[in-house]
């Protein structure tokens, strides 16, 4: 696939040492959709430029040459040079790598997240390893994070910067991963956007400015400016009504097909102005249910429903994983069984089933979820959106136990024939 063309590790942070007789260690990586392709390494004592044979490289399956120092003890600390290779537009993630389940997996935090007055680093970055090798390992097909509960308004810029390469290091290529970008400006989108693509991730998940609503003409701009920025990254379009203020228009959407980079879109609700659009885009861009939704969002339209969206995949991936086997399978009637009993577990998780009250307190609702499923330790909140009416966190941490019930049920068979 497209995406495994990409590096798939990062190869340094910080900036390296130039002292004059400071011996270190260069070492050459060609990469190719395969992996690695050739390493080598050399010592010296002064910062050396790329030599004539890889600055005139031209493989066809060539991505990208990089070369990076290294101190004594092997730590890569210096990115020297790099060279993209002509067809390196292979590694943007496309349309055709839309399937299956795309997990959302939340910021993991450390006590001190709770504190307004810290002003550290408080992310845990060993849980989120953990939780990213158990995600993959567990049968996921992508992952996006840094969306609402993924704490991409609330964090730090540093702590954005460790989360997302521990995220996308851990990943190292498996499976396709999109990290959240949006900001409030297009300046500050793109900067993140060249970050996350420089680590190697194959695409973004991007909603828009939020601070005012954004017209039409002005979403269909800022995609397209965005997309012609950071044209190595495939998007995945992030249209929550009430986060961005009003959802996107069937209209809109067909304008937005047009841009290629934007290849998929996290929606919610399947409903008339959901197959309206799915008419719109004409297949160039999909657009992803929540799981619980699949199987009628492929009533409408069989071919380009081929995937959905999981928050609750972060409450354990089974359930997910078997609701796509079936879908796979053609065993329509068993994954209507298994879909009714993935609605049943979220009856007590949306205040009142009114999604817009859900919308006030989606970061903690999701994150104590999550921590009382017991798959992911989310950690707390962080402020000020970390308070909650006690009632929906009784119902969020029922509706855990349901979905570790639905989990259990699919682990003993009960959807199997």
């Amino acid at each position: 696939m497209a995406w495994h063309g990409r590096e798939v590790r990062t190869l340094a942070h910080g900036k390296g040492d130039q002292r004059p007789g400071f011996v270190v260690t260069v070492r050459w990586e060609v990469l190719h959709e395969g992996g690695l392709l050739s390493e080598s390494r050399y010592s010296m004592s002064k910062r050396p430029v790329a030599p004539s044979s890889l600055l005139s490289l031209d493989c066809s399956d060539v991505v990208a040459v990089t070369q990076v120092q290294e101190d004594t003890d092997g730590q890569c600390f210096d990115t020297i040079w790099r060279k993209v290779m002509p067809n390196a537009n292979k590694c943007r993630l496309t349309v055709a790598d839309v399937t299956g389940i795309w997990g959302i997996i939340p910021s993991c935090s450390t006590p001190e997240a709770a504190d307004p007055l810290y002003d550290g680093v408080a992310i845990d970055v060993e849980e989120t390893r953990r939780a990213v090798n158990q995600i993959i390992e567990d049968g996921v097909d992508a992952i996006l994070t840094n969306g609402t509960f993924g704490e991409e308004a609330t964090l730090t810029p540093e702590e954005w910067k460790v989360y997302v390469t521990a995220v996308v290091e851990e990943v190292a290529g498996r499976v396709p991963v999109c990290i959240g970008t949006t900001m409030q400006s297009t300046r500050e989108t793109i900067e993140r956007m060249k970050f996350v693509r420089d680590l190697g991730a194959q695409g973004t998940m991007l909603g828009r400015p939020m601070w005012c609503q954004l017209a039409p003409e002005a979403i269909v701009q800022y995609y397209r400016d965005v997309a012609e920025a950071v044209p190595e990254l495939g998007i995945v379009i992030y249209d929550n009504p009430e986060a961005f203020k009003g959802r996107i228009t069937p209209e809109t959407w067909g304008q937005l097909a047009e841009i290629p980079q934007l290849v998929a879109a996290k929606t919610i609700g399947v409903d008339d102005i959901y197959a309206r659009s799915l008419e719109a885009v004409k297949g160039r861009i999909r657009l992803l249910p929540l799981e619980r939704d699949w199987l009628k969002a492929r009533e409408i339209d069989a071919d380009v429903s081929v995937a959905a969206w999981a928050g609750s995949a972060s409450c354990g991936m089974a359930p997910c994983t078997k609701l796509r086997d079936l879908i796979t399978a053609g065993e329509d009637e068993m994954a209507q069984k298994l879909t009714d009993r993935i609605t049943w577990s979220y009856e007590t998780f949306f205040p009142n089933g009114d999604f817009r009250e859900f919308s006030k307190y989606n970061i903690p609702l999701e994150k104590e979820r999550f921590n009382a499923a017991g798959y992911i330790n989310a950690g707390p909140t962080r402020p000020p959106f970390d308070l909650m009416p006690k009632a929906y966190l009784e119902g969020t941490v029922e509706a855990a136990r349901r979905w570790n019930a639905v989990s259990d049920e699919v682990n003993q068979g009960s959807f199997d024939r």
